[in-house]
């Protein structure tokens, strides 16, 4: 049990890590687009 407990506990981390990864991008094509 401590298994599955320990993989649910890093597929949140690594669910809010790809929210994180998005924004980001998302926020660096924006100031692209804007600098052009």
């Amino acid at each position: 049990m401590e298994g599955l407990e320990v993989l649910e506990v890093f597929h949140h981390e690594a669910t809010l890590l790809i929210l994180v990864v998005h924004l980001l991008g998302t926020q660096m094509l924006i100031n692209v687009r804007g600098k052009e």
